[in-house]
């Protein structure tokens, strides 16, 4: 959910071209994402 939220945000920053949005929101996606693979990754070992 939290994902969704900051992909929202990105696609806001990007539509108003506001460049401190989109690399708030990138570098944002960037750790969510590694948290994320590593939480599916565990899941598949259970």
């Amino acid at each position: 959910m939290f994902f969704i939220g900051v992909l929202l945000w990105f696609v806001y920053g990007i539509l108003k071209s506001d460049f401190p949005i989109i690399l708030a929101n990138i570098v944002t996606i960037f750790f969510v994402s590694i948290i994320l693979f590593y939480k599916l990754k565990e899941e598949d070992k259970t």
